[in-house]
């Protein structure tokens, strides 16, 4: 009877030497013969420095590890290997691929429309990354050549095209992060496209999200955000806040607002290129309603006075201006929860925040609306 015992005690430590070590294997493929020779890289999202390499070698890479909580992580080639096409969707490059690390087997294809497979989550945000890519790739040639034309009123063209475009993909997104409520992949897609998304969708994933999925620190930045652009929405009362003019003499925001039937309020930067080229038509809408009780009121992001202030004079503009000179720190910005310039309030004579965020057209007709 001992000896059977014993030679099931082997048997069952035989079978348990077969069992695959715990661990995750990336099995990577580069098309381009050109890249062999080359390393990848994986990192970290976020991280400075990578955690592991690869070298390229006859069109194949591999790597392996274990990964004791699951994490996003990147794959890319060094600085200066890829020559970065134009690409106008956030945070998605050719050659380069995001994915959730954990202890997988993963397929990956580094090449000009990147593709990671293997997992639920990962295949999720790969199926994602096709419709997204689908709906962009049409007009990325396009919409390239109105941004590098050099030509102001194509530019402005362009922006609008884009804009139009990010704001037709939010169903895209919408479908995404809200079918992976409890993903940290969905929350880091939620976090690269903060600045693209509207403030209401925002609202909605965060609140449709799972615990793992607000533990994620990006997402509580969002949410905190959420919660001060919630103070200061429309329908509101202004808050007040006070800076220098260019010549240092301190003024309120609830001076310009008490003088005025309606003031918008400029967030804006000498060194922000939309920005200057918004303001030409900033400056029509002020020839043709400062009469009738409109004010702009612009607050600067600059970094510098003497950059601010070449910068009024090199776009001639006729309104005040005041700024702290704290660059994305701009306590008026902190207050606002302005994460993106050119921004815009609008604040009428009772000191009611009637809209945001507005630029061409609508800007035009809700000025138009709001003053006849």
């Amino acid at each position: 009877m001992k000896n059977c015992i014993y030679l099931f005690l082997i048997a069952l430590a035989a079978l348990s030497g077969c069992k695959t070590a715990p661990g995750f294997t990336i099995n990577g493929k580069v098309a381009n013969p050109d890249l062999d020779g080359k390393y990848v890289y994986l990192s970290d999202f976020g991280a400075q420095t990578p955690r592991d390499s690869a070298l390229v070698a006859k069109g194949t890479f591999t790597f392996k590890g274990v990964q004791e909580q699951p994490v996003v992580a990147i794959l890319k080639f060094g600085q200066g290997v890829i020559e970065r096409g134009p690409e106008i969707y956030e945070g998605f490059h050719s050659h380069q691929a995001f994915l959730l690390l954990d202890n997988s087997r993963l397929k990956v294809v580094l090449d000009v429309r990147p593709t990671v497979g293997g997992s639920a989550e990962n295949d999720a945000l790969n199926a994602y990354m096709q419709k997204l890519d689908a709906h962009y790739a049409p007009h990325v040639a396009e919409i390239n050549g109105m941004l590098t034309s050099g030509e102001p009123s194509v530019v402005l063209a362009g922006e609008e095209h884009l804009e139009e475009l990010q704001e037709a993909a939010e169903a895209i997104h919408r479908e995404y992060i809200s079918a992976q409520p409890n993903s940290i992949l969905a929350a880091f897609v939620l976090h690269i496209n903060r600045y693209g998304l509207s403030e209401a969708l925002m609202r909605e994933l965060v609140a449709g999200a799972g615990e793992t999925f607000k533990a994620v620190p990006e997402i509580q930045k969002i949410a905190d955000r959420l919660a001060v652009l919630e103070k200061v929405g429309i329908g509101k009362t202004f808050t007040d806040f006070e800076m220098p003019d260019p010549k240092g003499v301190s003024h309120k925001l609830s001076e310009y607002v008490a003088k005025n039937k309606l003031l918008l309020v400029d967030f804006w930067a000498s060194w922000c290129g939309p920005c200057r080229r918004s303001m030409p038509h900033l400056k029509e809408l002020y020839a043709q309603y400062h009469s009738k009780g409109f004010e702009i009121l612009g607050v600067s992001f600059d970094r510098t006075h003497e950059a601010w202030v070449k910068g009024i004079a090199d776009l001639e503009l006729p309104w005040p201006q005041i700024s702290d000179i704290k660059y994305w720190q701009c306590e008026a910005g902190v207050i606002y929860g302005v994460n993106s310039i050119p921004h815009t309030l609008l604040i009428d004579g009772n000191g009611l925040i009637v809209d945001k965020n507005l630029h061409g057209e609508e800007l035009d007709n809700r000025i138009a609306a709001l003053l006849q």
